[in-house]
């Protein structure tokens, strides 16, 4: 997954700008936002480094989150235009970030539930997986 580049950045900088962008430049973001409204459920597995989504995730979603397109701003907050459905999240770490074990911050699962809230994706289910346990066979309830 390719970051944002400056075309992209530019496109995004203005009204003006947003309603004729440069050719091209929001290209990747159209093809992925088609593929997310194409899906009747989205499965994301990624581990958590340092406490939060690694770049690659950040990347996907700077593309998808598009004011205009995938949501709305206004003055109360940002307004989801997607069709909610379910979003599985398979999480790894090292340490326990969820229940009464935990023994890290978790900057994850609040950073996406309000990513993906904010284009409306609502419905969203977690399921955190440790090295020991996927070693064992087991999973953290």
């Amino acid at each position: 997954m390719p970051h944002a580049v400056g075309d992209y950045a530019a496109a995004l900088s203005s009204p003006a700008t947003l309603a004729a962008p440069p050719t091209g430049s929001l290209d990747v973001s159209e093809a992925l936002i088609q593929e997310v409204e194409a899906a009747d459920v989205i499965v994301i597995g990624t581990p958590m480094h340092n406490f939060t989504i690694p770049s690659v995730l950040k990347a996907w979603i700077d593309q998808i989150l598009r004011v205009g397109r995938t949501m709305t701003s206004t003055t109360a907050g940002k307004v989801g235009m997607l069709r909610d459905r379910p979003v599985f999240i398979g999480v790894t770490s090292g340490g326990v970030f969820t229940g009464d074990r935990a023994n890290q911050p978790d900057f994850l699962t609040p950073y996406l539930s309000l990513a993906f809230g904010s284009i409306g994706l609502k419905t969203l289910q977690y399921s955190p997986y440790r090295a020991p346990d996927s070693l064992t066979g087991t999973r953290p309830h």
